[in-house]
Formats: C-alpha cells, sequence, structure tokens
C-alpha cells in the first residue's frame, strides 16, 4: 500500500470482508449490519469507529512517496522520475504523460493530496517563483493570484530587501492586489536560515505524516457530505476541541437562557448560535466544557484546580516573561515582555504591535525571540526568561531542524540563546504569566511603548501586587 495504489475493487472486497466479521456473530449467522461501512470509518469524534478507510489511507502511504519526491529532489529516485515525468518542473505541475510505469501511475493519485497541503517556507526567496509556486499563508489558495506581466518568471526574492530581512513595501503596494500584499506581509523572513524549503501545512513541523495526509482525507469527504448546516457551523467555531462536546451542564453558563425552555443540548445550542455573537458562543462552550471537567475532578478525584503563581527570581537573577496575542480584526498581532528583579520589582516593560495574521504559536514564539533580542540588547546575564508555550519552549530545547514559518522563528531563537550567557528559557502556565499576558492583550492600544515602576499602567500594578502576594 505504500508502492501501489489498490484498485477500488479490492478495497471494497477487503472492507466487506472486514465488515462482515465485526457484525457477524457467528459462521452460521449473516448478521445485520446496522451501520454503513462509510460511517465506520470516520473518528470516533465524529460518530464513528475509527475503522481505516482502505482507500484513503492506500493515498496517504502513497503520499509519503510523492512528498519524497518533491522534497528529496538530489535523490536517484527522484533524478529518474523528474528526467521522465517532470523534467521542467517539480512533482506539483507533473503529468502522467505517455505509457507510465504503475508505480508512476499509483503515485500521481495522490497530486491533489500533496497540492492541498504542499507550501514553500521563505528565508531568501531565491528558490521559490513569485507566480508558479504555492507560498502564500492561505489554507485553500496559496497561490500569487495578482496579474502583472512584471511577476512573470520572476522569485520571491525580487520583493525581499535582503539586507534588512524586510519585504520591499513599495513592490507590494505597486504590483499586487490586497489580498496578496496583506497575505505576503504577514510572512515572517527568518535572520539565520538561507534557502527556502517545502513544508507540509497539515503539520505545525512542516514534515509530512501519514496521519495529517489520512486525516485531511477524511474530513475533505465528511465536510462535503454534511446534511446539517447547524453541526458545520458548529465544528467550525474557533475553540479547542476537546470542548466541542455535548455537555449536559449548559444551565450554569452564563448565557441568557430560560432552562425550562431546553430539553437537550443541541436545541439550547441553536438559540446559542442564534442569539449570540462569536465570542460569546466561544465563550459559552468554553465555559460548559470547563465546569463539567472542574465538576468531575471534584466528585470523582476530589481535585480541586490549583493554579500555578508567579515566583520571584532567585539572588543576583532576572525574571523575564513574554506573551503574543493576535488581533483578527485589525490584521494585526501583538507581543508584551515585562522584566522583575529579584525584589518582585519591575525593570522594565516593552508592547509591541504589527500589522499581519499568523497563527498563535508563531505570534508567541516572535514574542520570545523578541525577548531574547532584547535581553541581548540590554548585556542581561543570569536571567530566566518565561512563557506559556510549551510548543515553543520544546522545540528551541530540540536540535531537529524544522522546515516550516516555524522551524525557521525556532532556529533564529535557538541562535540568540547561544549568544546570550546564562540564559534559560522556562514554561508556565498561564496563570503565572498573567503580567505578560495582560501586555500582550493591551499592546494593540499600546503599541512600542517601554514603561518603568513610575508610569505602568493600573491595571499592570494590581497584576503585579496579586504576583507579589504569593
Amino acid at each position: 500500500m505504500s508502492v501501489f495504489v489498490l484498485p477500488m475493487n479490492t478495497c471494497k472486497s477487503l472492507e466487506s470482508v472486514m465488515s462482515s466479521y465485526w457484525w457477524k456473530s457467528s459462521k452460521q449467522s449473516r448478521g445485520v449490519s446496522w451501520m454503513s461501512w462509510k460511517k465506520l470509518c470516520k473518528h470516533k469524534s465524529t460518530g464513528g469507529l475509527g475503522f481505516k478507510d482502505l482507500r484513503e489511507y492506500n493515498l496517504a502511504l502513497l503520499g509519503k512517496q510523492a512528498w519524497r519526491l518533491l522534497v528529496n529532489d538530489t535523490t536517484l529516485v527522484s533524478k529518474v522520475f523528474k528526467a521522465r515525468y517532470f523534467p521542467k518542473g517539480s512533482f506539483l505541475t507533473s503529468s502522467l504523460r505517455n505509457n507510465p510505469s504503475y508505480v508512476w501511475k499509483s503515485i500521481f493519485e495522490t497530486k491533489q493530496l500533496i497540492l492541498a497541503g504542499a507550501r514553500k517556507s521563505i528565508a531568501k526567496g531565491f528558490e521559490t517563483s513569485i507566480l508558479e509556486d504555492p507560498w502564500l499563508p492561505d489554507a485553500t489558495d496559496p497561490f500569487v493570484r495578482t496579474s502583472h506581466l512584471g511577476l512573470v518568471n520572476y522569485k520571491v526574492s525580487s520583493l525581499i530587501c535582503i539586507d534588512r530581512h524586510q519585504w520591499d513595501k513599495e513592490i507590494l503596494d505597486d504590483m499586487f492586489d490586497d489580498r496578496d500584499r496583506n497575505l505576503i506581509i504577514s510572512i515572517l523572513l527568518p535572520l539565520t536560515v538561507q534557502k527556502d524549503g517545502w513544508t507540509w501545512s497539515k503539520e505545525k513541523t512542516g514534515v509530512y505524516l501519514v496521519k495529517s495526509a489520512y486525516k485531511w482525507l477524511q474530513n475533505h469527504d465528511i465536510s462535503a457530505g454534511l446534511d446539517s448546516d447547524f453541526w458545520i457551523a458548529f465544528w467550525k467555531i474557533n475553540v479547542q476541541p476537546k470542548s466541542l462536546a455535548f455537555w449536559s451542564c449548559w444551565h450554569r453558563s452564563y448565557v441568557n437562557i430560560i432552562p425550562s425552555s431546553h430539553q437537550s443540548f443541541h436545541k439550547w445550542f441553536q438559540d446559542v448560535m442564534k442569539d449570540n455573537n462569536p465570542t460569546q458562543i466561544e465563550e459559552a462552550l468554553m465555559v460548559t466544557w470547563a465546569i463539567w471537567n472542574a465538576r468531575n475532578k471534584l466528585l470523582w478525584n476530589q481535585k480541586r484546580k490549583e493554579e500555578e503563581h508567579w515566583t520571584k527570581p532567585g539572588a543576583n537573577m532576572v525574571k523575564i516573561n513574554v506573551d503574543g496575542a493576535s488581533f483578527k480584526a485589525h490584521n494585526s498581532f501583538g507581543f508584551g515582555i515585562i522584566a522583575r528583579a529579584r525584589s518582585g520589582c519591575i525593570i522594565e516593560v516593552v508592547t509591541s504591535c504589527r500589522s499581519g495574521s499568523t497563527s498563535p504559536e508563531i505570534v508567541k514564539l516572535i514574542g520570545i525571540k523578541e525577548a531574547l533580542s532584547w535581553i541581548k540588547t540590554k548585556g542581561w546575564t543570569f536571567t530566566i526568561l518565561e512563557t506559556d508555550c510549551l510548543m515553543a519552549v520544546q522545540a528551541i530545547h530540540n536540535n531537529c531542524f524544522i522546515p516550516s514559518t516555524f522551524g525557521m522563528l525556532v532556529h533564529d531563537c535557538q541562535n540568540l540563546l547561544s549568544e546570550l550567557s546564562n540564559v534559560t528559557l522556562s514554561f508556565v502556565k498561564c496563570s503565572a504569566n498573567k503580567a505578560a499576558h495582560f501586555l500582550a492583550r493591551s499592546s494593540s492600544s499600546l503599541s512600542d511603548c517601554t514603561f518603568d515602576a513610575r508610569n505602568l499602567p493600573s491595571e499592570l500594578v494590581n497584576i503585579v501586587m496579586i504576583d507579589l502576594n504569593y
């Protein structure tokens, strides 16, 4: 299944055998199929039992071979396939050609899958075509759609001020429409990585995994076949997946709905979605999940939620907390940094806001990078840097190279950390990072500000005083 595509009839025959085994209670009985095989193959979270759809799993496995042809283009196998099937391009621009081998026909079946997930991560832009490569951070359409003769046969490097590691905004304003221009500006350019690379957009690490490819294939089919507008809207709500469950404690939420008028979560939540804005809908789901989770911990494990609090650094040390925040309505993001001494007194506070839209983990990683640069500028040693982004901390402490934009920024942070003396980066929970969180959320109104103990915002003073009480 990793080399050849199985005929559809073969997949159906194997699935028929699996279905018969599942439903039959004995060899003598025929059994009754109470649910279609397609539904059984759905993930458990969507009402299925998690059986493998053999056709889609076959394509996900074959996709790994296609990904290797795209990424490892210097290997002997890649050179043979390139010479035969795509001599003037890449796998993404390949065609079936005349009299193809069965191996190539099998790998070619995954072209649409690879097109859906393959993206170019921009470093210097010398290896990426402006019009022909998928490099824009758009989940559905990563290609440049601006039509301009000045863009034909040019590389992305022509849009970058290489010496300043910045986009040339004058060129972008002159040559691109608003959609493409905003997407390009949102791409963050790394300082240390020199070469563009392919990244798999369905994984934060940028590495192709059969699991994520199979998940995309399943979701692609599910979203095309749903007949309920309610559930389509429900699963698009921007909250943690674990909170998208059917809770029975809806009556404890802040949402103003009369309990006696609803008999089920489904009916209650239909009214929530109809009568509230997106922020209130998200809060309603998170509140119900948090209440249910806390109730279960208290009832079954006698556990009360214990918050982690900010702690003072050791003698002669500086503790810095950093956090980031996105502002989708303003197409911007920001970060906040606060430095405190052994006594808990504030040394300095910095906030900054930038235009563009990117993922939360990248925003937090940018904050870490700026905090490290700030430490380097101040010349501080014996410093502790704390963040509530576990993914960023783990990636920076890991020596494996990640080919995505996230990975390129991680590489920048690793270089900065190696240049600093006695600076440690550690993870803390959000409850121990409240001051930095407040600054990040306030960065849109307090953009590019610097404070010291004499001119702090009153809300920040209250948070810092609470931290000192623990």
